[in-house]
């Protein structure tokens, strides 16, 4: 079955910082989130609990009967000054000079125009004015700032979280991973203890950890680049493995 010019919106509720923390860099690249309009409130809001059961006003339901005669699409035109608006953004987007605000911010001026055209649509009139672009562009440059600082605080966590990490693993391996044969400790040529151990067995380490244990991997690489730790192949119980030794100076 073909489907004929889709559309899609999907209205989500998140947690501020576990919305932020998943969002990876690459999704602005394969145009997922700069798809998305973000409205934060970081303060929780006081519930109302004088909700009841109310009439429909008559403005609604007349307009919803309009609505609902419109049987043939009908096309909206953009006024100059409409126009103006979308055109600025573009320029202001496509001439940012940092990469990363510019991919994020690269479809703003699409979601300008698909808003503008909906506070058009929802008068009934046949132009997009300037007033329905101006309120869309607000509205999206506010989302645009607002996701711009959550992404990159929960990028400056994530590598501070990195760093953690790190540490945390250099620090398991010298208090659980000493390399020891019958009960000894193994010195290496230059006399120093050797604490050793597969990358299985840093993950497994970390298995009442959630928060870090997909990290894991990731900085086990990192360390190994660095040279604090290094790849060794050993034989135990009559089998090899592999496993990465602490360097220390």
């Amino acid at each position: 079955m073909a489907i004929v010019d889709p559309r899609l919106s999907i209205f989500g509720f998140g947690v501020h910082q576990e919305f932020y923390e998943a969002c990876q860099i690459e999704d602005i690249d394969n145009g997922f989130l700069n798809r998305i309009i973000v409205l934060d409130e970081p303060v929780a809001l006081y519930p109302k609990t004088d909700i009841g059961p109310s009439k429909v006003g008559y403005d609604l339901k007349l307009n919803l009967e309009k609505l609902y005669g419109i049987k043939t699409s009908r096309r909206l035109d953009w006024t100059p000054a409409a126009k103006e608006i979308y055109d600025t953004e573009v320029h202001r987007v496509f001439t940012e000079t940092d990469d990363r605000r510019r991919k994020l911010w690269s479809r703003t001026p699409e979601k300008i125009s698909r808003a503008g055209s909906t506070f058009a649509a929802c008068r009934f009139a046949m132009k997009v004015e300037r007033s329905d672009m101006e309120i869309a562009q607000v509205i999206m440059r506010h989302s645009d700032e607002v996701f711009r600082v959550g992404i990159e605080a929960a990028q400056k966590k994530r590598r501070l979280d990195h760093a953690n990490i790190k540490l945390e693993i250099i620090r398991r391996l010298k208090d659980d991973f000493l390399w020891t044969e019958n009960g000894k400790p193994i010195k290496d040529e230059n006399g120093k203890l050797i604490y050793q151990a597969s990358d299985f067995e840093i993950q497994r380490s970390f298995r009442h950890n959630t928060t870090h244990k997909k990290a894991v991997p990731d900085a086990v690489d990192d360390l190994n680049a660095s040279g604090t730790l290094k790849k060794f192949t050993i034989r135990t119980a009559g089998r090899y493995k592999v496993v990465n030794r602490l360097v220390e100076e």
